[in-house]
Formats: structure tokens, sequence, C-alpha cells
């Protein structure tokens, strides 16, 4: 039981949480048996005891801002939950006779400390999940990455508005997946910042920002492409002429920073799509640079 409950998703996660609940259970133990101690099977004693260190533990559990009205602490509040619930049941126990203050307190604390250590081992033995790791922002910037070399498909194909619309709800819904595995695993390998090790560069929650807001600048994009191949259906204007014309300047841009599209053949819309075709690919740049970095450090 003890095992099941100090396992979580990330390695960096079980082993703060184990660290968390070491500390808490010997505290509550230890609590319990000054408790039983000092009170005996006096109820009101008891009473008065662990309602006053569970206040205590309660409220060292929390974080001292306006958060502390979600409930406790994402870092440490770990231990005081355990704290509380040690010497809970330990005294209980005591109460129904189901041993002397020393067989429980001593039972309960190494039961529970077989289970964390068991969990420490079990998290760290490969494969081991890593938070703390950029492979799932990795993953995501591949997603990316081939949502725009199908658009460039796409408009070779000279492909009808619709192609990008649902290539846009496929994109969002398995890129939105990715993410949330992503942040899911970074908040759990977050715990307990103050940590000596298993800390998580802060290049990586940054990088996480960063990708969503390129992946929807590409939805945006695909909705304005869209747009503009359903007016140019109507009014004959050759859009998918022009598109082709729109990615080798963007392409060009892209190698050359400093290029100015103001002047050439394409009209208005042609030359910002090529502006915006040009960012994302220096974001993407940009993003597997982060990566690179945050994968040497680590």
């Amino acid at each position: 039981l003890a095992y099941s409950f100090a396992t979580m998703p990330t390695a960096e996660g079980t082993i703060k949480k184990c660290v968390m609940r070491v500390f808490g259970t010997c505290c509550g133990g230890l609590s319990a048996w000054l408790l039983i101690l000092a009170a005996g099977d006096n109820p009101y004693g008891t009473v008065a005891w662990l309602t006053g260190t569970a206040a205590l533990g309660i409220l060292l559990s929390v974080e001292k801002d306006e958060s502390a009205r979600f409930g406790q602490s994402r870092d440490f509040g770990y231990a005081g939950f355990y704290f509380v619930l040690t010497q809970s049941v330990i005294v209980f126990d005591f109460r129904v006779g189901l041993g002397s203050r020393n067989e429980l307190v001593a039972n309960r604390i190494a039961a529970n400390l077989l289970g964390i250590g068991m969990a420490c081992v079990l998290a760290m033995i490969p494969p081991r999940v890593l938070g703390a790791r950029p492979e799932y922002a990795d993953q995501l910037l591949t997603k990316i990455s081939q949502s725009l070399d199908q658009t460039m498909l796409l408009a070779i194909d000279e492909a009808p508005s619709e192609t990008y619309t649902e290539l846009r709800i496929t994109h969002e819904e398995e890129a939105s997946l990715l993410y949330s595995t992503a942040t899911y695993l970074l908040e759990d390998a977050k715990r307990l910042s103050k940590f000596p090790i298993f800390k998580v560069d802060h290049q990586l929650e940054e990088l996480m920002l960063e990708l969503v807001t390129t992946s929807c600048i590409l939805s945006i994009w695909w909705d304005y492409i869209a747009r503009l191949i359903s007016e140019d259906e109507k009014t004959s204007h050759g859009w998918q002429t022009a598109f082709k014309a729109v990615f080798e300047l963007s392409l060009h841009v892209c190698v050359t920073p400093k290029t100015d599209v103001t002047g050439s053949v394409l009209d208005e819309e042609h030359r910002f799509l090529a502006n915006a075709f040009a960012v994302v690919k220096r974001r993407l740049e940009t993003h597997a640079r982060v990566i690179k970095q945050i994968r040497e450090m680590s």
C-alpha cells in the first residue's frame, strides 16, 4: 500500500514524494508515540493533541499566499498529509487495543519505509519516465514540423480549402494531446523545487509555452489560407498559382532574414503569408536549438 501511494508518474516526482512521505511518516510516528506516552487512555488529551498537531501539520503543508485556498502545496504538501495520517492511524489502533505503543509505531514506520524504498528503486529502473527531459517537447516539435511540411505538400497538390481545415483540426487534436502529456509530466517533476537533485530546467517550461504559440500560429495560418482559397474559388484570383510563389519567397526569407518582400510581385496577403511561414520556420529552428541545449545540460 505504501508503494502504491508513493509512486508518481515520473521518477523525479516519485523520489520527491518519497522524501516527503518519509519525513511525514517519521514525524507522525514520533508525535503518536509522545501522545500515547503523555495521554495514555485519556480521550480528552488524545482529542486535544490530535486536533492541535493536525492543525499545525495542515498549516505547514499549504502555501502562504492565496493558493492555500486550493489545498496542500504541490511542493511539500505530502509531508503534512502523511504526518496527520500516520499519527491518527497509530493512535486509533492503540485505542482499540491492536498493540502496544512501541509495536504500533515501529510497525507503521517500518512498513511505510519498506514500501517507500521499493517505490524509489522501481522508479529509477530503466525505462524510467523523467518529466524534466525534453523528449516530450521534441515530440510536439516534430508534430508541428510535420504539419508544416504537409502544408507545403497540399500547396503543391493545389488542395481545396476544406483540406486545410481538416489539417488544422487533426493537428490541434494531436498537438493538444502531446502538450497535455508533456506538461502533466513536467508539473509532476517540478515538485519540491528546492530539492538538491532532479531539478527541472526553466528553459523547458518556457519552451513548452513557445511550442504552443508556434502551434497556434499555424492554426491561424491554416484558417487564413482556407479563407483565401475559398474566396479565390469564387473570384478566380488564381490563389493556387500564387501559393507556390509564396513558399518560394518565404523559403528565401528563411535563408536571408533581412529579405524585404514588400517589393515582390505577390499581393499584400500573399506577402503576409510568406513572412508568416518564414517566422514559423525560424521559430522551429529556435525550438530545436533549445532542446539540444537542454539535452546537453541534463
